[in-house]
This record gives C-alpha cells, sequence and structure tokens, in this order.
C-alpha cells in the first residue's frame, strides 16, 4: 500500500520526510 501511495503523493519532496510520510498516509485512503 505504502508503494502504491508513493507515486500519488505530492511533488513536494523539498519537505522532511516526515511530513511527505504523513502525505502518502493521507493518500492511502485515497486510492482505496
Amino acid at each position: 500500500m505504502v508503494s502504491r501511495a508513493i507515486p500519488i503523493a505530492p511533488p513536494h519532496t523539498d519537505q522532511p520526510m516526515s511530513n511527505w510520510r504523513t502525505s502518502s498516509t493521507a493518500a492511502i485512503p485515497t486510492v482505496i
């Protein structure tokens, strides 16, 4: 599931991994 959320995450790569990880978690429900 996390791998699928990676491409869905926004292009905000400049942000820290902590913020990026939170974004991917929020994207998981969106994919489902």
